[in-house]
């Protein structure tokens, strides 16, 4: 899917260690939030080493959604000289 639509920013949101691995391993291009949205279980939910950062609360984790695309605004404006 990734190689036919050719994304230009991926974001992979998940809880669970493994799928982080496997997104590395196929697809390292792709931004990986790890997120355990139950605060009940978070504090028990291994750290995915392969995630580009662990946020575990939805307004921290869309700040940094945000700013991945703010990030690819300003690649793109740089691109098209529109900065």
């Amino acid at each position: 899917l990734m190689a036919e639509r050719a994304p230009s920013l991926t974001l992979f949101i998940d809880d669970l260690e493994s799928n982080h691995a496997s997104v590395a391993a196929h697809v390292p291009e792709v931004w990986r939030l790890q997120f355990v949205g139950e605060p009940e279980i978070a504090p028990y939910a291994p750290i995915a080493p392969e995630a580009h950062v662990r946020i575990d609360d939805w307004s921290s984790a869309l700040r940094w959604i945000e700013g991945k695309l703010d990030e690819l605004d300003a690649v793109s404006a740089l691109m098209t000289g529109a900065a």
